[in-house]
């Protein structure tokens, strides 16, 4: 992480009542709308603080409203934002130098913010103090002018409204709303008013000429400061960024985050002299990256940073590029199994680095149920894997079994020359392919044709069944449910001849077989067969 000391370094200056002034100004604070409606969502307002009230030049550090009217009820939690603007007008009129045109109306412009967070209300006193990121030079011979925003965290705060009203030598205007919506009628300016809220204007001699130090850290890194040695009965003075104060040559912060962001003032004082030193820290956020789970399997690859949310590009190291790479863009490859260490420095210094585990698995295996990956068309076959604890199975390359806890995959549906594999998952949540395993399937043998060569014989004759049907393969038959015979279709074609027959014949087809591939068959053909009748010669009596 970015680390930076740096000795600040004060001349000592005899200045007369150095210390911080507190300019009370007692306003009319009996409204509970100055100077926001603290029961109403939306809150706006601008008021003037003239240059003869305030009468003192320097550094705004703080303004601190009086709530000495009404107690607000919803003063929680609450974003405020302050804008404050040097101003020659000591009101607020119709006739601005840049005016909307009537009957519209726009407030003083040119404003510089000063705060915009929560703000803290002490019920005791009845007070909310808005201590300033960085403090507001302000000359007495100007007018102070003060806009307040009350809005809703993570919605837009209105600026600008238009009205009905005339305006005349006014001191302030405030309106307010419930709703998110730009104040566009004369109903939601609520008034202008002659009276500003009470406040205490902190304000330490300075001018805009002052020399000031930006010191940039990152966030967890810890700033040590310390002021040059003014000598024996010198004696140090800090006032932090949260108006807080520590009496020391040294100041310590340690682990800096965006909350300790703001301006930080070095007070020297030795025998009535004094000066001041002013610095700006900035505390620059870390690199993030995208992953939620710093793990990854060999063969991914990862985008860590998204650059759209980046302020600056910067450097990218892993520890161990046999392990794993990352590219200048920030992409990271994984390599093989094991820990490599990431780290990433952006153009502010700021470096994060996070261990990556790359994790591996062993390629599935993938076996079946069949004989050199060969069956038969419309035969089960049973694909069985391992290697991890959820797989998905795949059929030239479509999903067939969706992911899940089974590792048995079983089709009658394959085609010649189908190509099976098996994807599987580790605990790790890596995953890996099997190897491809093309099955080859053997086409069913079949019967075209079975027929009597005679629809009908006489007894004695011989009887002729006529099989036609895939060339070479064997037939499986049965006369009259006699024993099984078989006969080959050697020229896909066969006749079956049952001699001397005497009563009717039926053949009957059992199973056509070929390459070890059988087909159950049912056919059934029938030849009738005639009785000869009686021819004898005799006396006729």
């Amino acid at each position: 992480m970015n680390q930076i000391f740096l000795t600040l370094i004060v001349t000592l200056v005899c200045i007369f009542s150095i210390s911080s002034q507190t300019v009370t100004i007692n306003g009319d604070s009996s409204r509970p709308d100055i100077p926001i409606n603290a029961t109403e969502k939306y809150s706006y307002s601008q008021f003037i603080y003239l240059g003869d009230e305030i009468n003192y030049s320097g550094l705004i550090r703080s303004i601190t409203f009086k709530l000495l009217g009404k107690m607000p009820t919803t003063l929680i939690n609450q974003l405020w934002k302050v804008n404050l603007a040097e101003i020659i007008n000591d009101d607020f009129s119709n006739t601005q130098t840049n005016p909307w045109l009537a009957p519209l109306y726009k407030p003083y412009e040119g404003l510089v913010e000063v705060y915009n967070d929560y703000v803290f209300y002490d019920p005791k006193n009845k007070t909310v103090k808005i201590v300033f990121k960085k403090p507001f030079f302000y000359h007495k011979s100007k007018n102070l002018l003060v806009e307040v925003y009350k809005y809703a965290d993570g919605e837009t705060n209105n600026i600008f409204f238009k009205t009905n009203n005339k305006f005349s030598k006014k001191r302030g205007i405030i309106t307010s709303s419930n709703v998110e919506a730009f104040y566009d009628s004369s109903s939601r300016i609520r008034t202008a008013v002659n009276s500003v809220p009470a406040v205490d204007i902190e304000i330490m001699p300075g001018s805009p000429s002052m020399e000031q130090s930006l010191f940039e850290y990152c966030e967890g890194d810890n700033l040590e400061l310390t002021a040059e040695d003014a000598g024996i009965e010198a004696t140090y003075l800090w006032t932090l960024s949260d108006a807080s104060i520590i009496e020391n040559k040294d100041l310590t912060i340690n682990n800096l985050s965006k909350s300790h962001e703001g301006i930080y003032i070095l007070e020297v004082v030795k025998k009535g002299c004094s000066n001041l030193a002013l610095l700006e820290l900035k505390v620059n956020k870390l690199p993030v990256f995208n992953l939620s789970k710093f793990e990854v399997c060999v063969g991914q690859e990862l985008n860590l940073i998204d650059f759209g949310s980046q302020s600056t590009s910067g450097i990218f190291l892993s520890s161990d590029e046999n392990i794993a790479t990352v590219t200048d863009e920030g992409v990271v490859k994984a390599i093989k199994s094991g820990i490599t260490f990431i780290s990433y420095e952006n153009k502010k210094g700021c470096k994060v680095k996070k261990k990556l585990i790359v994790n591996d698995m062993t390629l599935p295996t993938l076996t079946n149920n069949l004989s050199s990956d060969t069956t038969c068309y419309g035969a089960l076959v049973e694909f069985t894997a391992s290697g991890g604890i959820e797989y998905e199975f795949m059929v030239n390359g479509i999903k067939k079994q969706l992911r899940s806890t089974s590792h048995i995959f079983k089709t009658a549906s394959l085609n010649n020359g189908d190509k099976v594999k098996v994807k599987a998952w580790n605990k790790s949540g890596c995953s890996f392919e099997s190897l491809e395993s093309t099955i080859k399937v053997k086409r069913a043998p079949y019967i075209n044709k079975i027929e009597g060569k005679d629809e009908q014989l006489c007894e004695g004759e011989d009887a002729y069944f006529i099989i036609e049907g895939m060339k070479n393969s064997t037939v499986t038959y049965a006369i009259n449910s006699g024993a099984l015979k078989k006969v080959t279709l050697f020229e896909g074609s066969a006749i079956v001849k049952v001699s001397n027959v005497e009563t009717s014949q039926e053949i009957h087809l059992k199973s056509v077989s070929l390459d070890d591939c059988q087909t159950l068959l049912n056919n059934k053909v029938n030849i009738e067969v005639t009785s000869r009748p009686i021819a004898i010669i005799k006396n006729k009596s």
